[in-house]
């Protein structure tokens, strides 16, 4: 079964993505820039010779997305060969923002907020029980004192 990663067509001047293709699997047949170029009304809007193409392995957009917690991006233009760069897009607003936490992260915070409050808990339990062996102590003094005091 042939797997085709994804191709990531791109304007030349700026960097802004046109098309992509997406990760394509099974009875697909590889297909050239000028056939793409024919195919796609969104490549023929454009001069050939303004258009890029980035081409990815199978699967590898995907896990560029999750290594760079993104879901959006662009072509890096200015480097040389040109490269992708990733950001997260908050859905919302249409503006860059911070991406939601994952589920380790938040189990992370949820178990580090549970260590720090048992730590306290200990903490207070220890300084009750010296509390508690310092009152017995003087109890245990003034108790010996007046006993001895009373004979």
């Amino acid at each position: 079964m042939l797997k085709l990663g994804t191709k990531i067509y791109y304007l030349i001047s700026n960097g802004n993505v046109i098309l992509d293709t997406g990760d394509m699997m099974g009875c697909v047949v590889e297909t050239s820039f000028d056939e793409d170029y024919n195919n796609y009304t969104d490549l023929n809007k454009y001069a050939k010779e303004s258009i890029g193409c980035l081409k990815l392995e199978y699967g590898e957009l995907g896990k560029l997305l999750e290594e760079h917690k993104a879901n959006s991006f662009k072509v890096d233009v200015s480097s040389s060969p040109h490269k992708l760069v990733f950001e997260w897009i908050d859905y919302d607003t249409g503006q860059p923002g911070k991406p939601p936490k994952t589920m380790e992260e938040l189990i992370k915070e949820e178990a580090d907020k549970v260590r720090l409050e048992y730590a306290m808990a200990i903490a207070e339990v220890v300084e009750n029980i010296e509390k508690d062996k310092l009152e017995l102590s003087t109890a245990i003094v003034e108790a010996i004192e007046m006993r001895s005091g009373g004979n």
